[in-house]
C-alpha cells in the first residue's frame, strides 16, 4: 500500500500522538482494572471522542497523505486510517485522562465490604511462564459484573474462596475505585473444620 507523505510535520505529529495514545492505553487499562466501570462506558468514551477528533481532523489527515490508487478506494482508505488514527490516539488519551481524573480527584473516604464470588477460574500464563498463573474472579458489585485478578499465591486453595473483601472509595465522576482486594475463604466451612 503505497502512499506519499505530503506534509512531513503533520506526519510526525500523527506518529508521536499515536505513540502517546498507545502509552495512555496501557496506563488507562491499569486504571480500568482498579475502577468499577462498565466496559461499554469505557469503550464508548474512546469511540465518541475518537470520532469527534476524526470529524475535526479528517481534512488535515487527507491532505497529509496521498494514495496512488483508484480515487474511491484511496478516499475510503484515507478515511478509515484517519478514523483509526483519531480513535487510537485522542480516544485513548481522553479516556485515560477521564479515568485518571476519576481516580486522583475522587473522595478519600474508604468503605470496606464483602462480595459473593459469582465465578472463579484460573488464568494460565504463556508457555514460558506457566508458573505465573493468576486467579480471575467475577463478582456482582452493585448490579455490575466486575472481574478481579489475584496473584498465583492463591491458586492452591482456589476452590475454598467464596467471598472477596473490597476496600473502595468513590471516584470524581462517581465510578468507585478499588484500593484493596482480598480473597476470603468461606467462614462457615472454616468454623466446621475447626470443630
Amino acid at each position: 500500500m503505497k502512499y506519499v507523505i505530503l506534509n512531513n510535520k503533520r506526519h510526525w505529529y500523527y506518529s508521536v500522538i499515536l505513540l502517546i495514545g498507545i502509552f495512555m492505553l496501557v496506563w488507562g487499562h491499569m486504571l480500568f482494572k482498579k475502577t468499577i466501570i462498565d466496559e461499554n462506558t469505557f469503550f464508548s468514551i474512546i469511540l465518541f471522542f475518537g470520532s469527534i477528533e476524526y470529524i475535526i481532523d479528517r481534512r488535515k489527515y487527507s491532505s497529509t497523505y496521498q494514495m496512488n490508487w483508484i480515487n474511491i478506494i484511496a478516499w475510503l482508505w484515507i478515511n478509515i486510517m484517519a478514523w483509526l488514527q483519531s480513535t487510537l490516539s485522542w480516544g485513548f488519551i481522553i479516556c485515560t485522562l477521564f479515568m485518571a481524573s476519576n481516580t486522583f480527584f475522587g473522595n478519600n473516604e474508604s468503605i470496606t465490604k464483602d462480595y459473593q464470588i459469582e465465578n472463579i477460574s484460573d488464568m494460565s500464563g504463556t508457555k514460558s511462564r506457566r508458573s505465573k498463573q493468576q486467579i480471575l474472579v467475577r463478582i456482582n458489585y452493585d448490579e455490575k459484573i466486575k472481574e478481579l485478578v489475584f496473584p498465583n499465591n492463591y491458586i492452591s486453595n482456589i476452590n475454598n474462596y467464596k467471598l472477596v473483601k473490597l476496600k473502595t472509595r468513590e471516584g470524581f465522576f462517581g465510578f468507585d475505585i478499588i484500593e484493596e482486594q482480598t480473597l476470603i475463604e468461606n467462614e462457615l466451612e472454616n468454623v466446621r473444620e475447626k470443630k
